[in-house]
């Protein structure tokens, strides 16, 4: 029997990871420094930001989903107060993000709340404004107010905050 001439094998290709589209484009925005916590107390109680939300972002917010619901420690430059971590998931670009939601006594309507959110919206927008009133933390954006995006320093929360919100409270209370 014949042996047949061994060829050579084609160099393997380079591995490289397979992304969907989705995944290209991270929209979660990273810290840019520390915390830095502007006024203390905060002013904006549960209701008062469920009311702040833009009526477009409410209307949207239909497509967010809460994924997880955990209850963290709070910080300890924050004692007594309650913090939860939310997953939200969006349906329409897929995108998990991550909502922190700080409160000073148990989850109510009437308790304060300090939020954290790695949306573009909440950073770009909302961050500053809250941060002013003592309700979100200078941590992802640069620390100057929005000049273009509020340049009223009006207070709101994204659709994922809103959710988020929503989801708490509802827990909380037996839901």
């Amino acid at each position: 029997m014949a042996r047949k001439p061994a060829t050579a094998r084609r160099p393997a290709k380079a591995a490289r990871p397979k992304f969907r589209k989705h995944q290209q484009a991270d929209d979660a925005v990273k810290p840019h420094s520390r915390p830095k916590l502007l006024t203390r107390p905060p002013k904006l109680n549960a209701r008062q930001l469920l009311a702040s939300v833009w009526p477009g972002d409410k209307e949207r917010s239909s497509d967010i989903v809460v994924r997880k619901i955990t209850k963290q420690g709070a910080p300890p430059a924050l004692p007594g107060f309650v913090a939860y971590q939310v997953t939200t998931y969006n349906r329409d670009n897929r995108h998990n993000h991550f909502v922190t939601l700080i409160f000073d006594k148990a989850p109510a309507p009437s308790a304060k709340v300090i939020v954290d959110d790695d949306t573009p919206r909440h950073t770009y927008v909302y961050e500053y404004a809250l941060a002013r009133r003592g309700n979100a933390f200078i941590y992802r954006s640069n620390g100057q107010a929005p000049v273009k995006t509020n340049p009223r320093n009006k207070p709101g929360i994204s659709k994922h905050t809103y959710v988020a919100l929503r989801a708490v409270l509802t827990k909380v209370r037996g839901g």
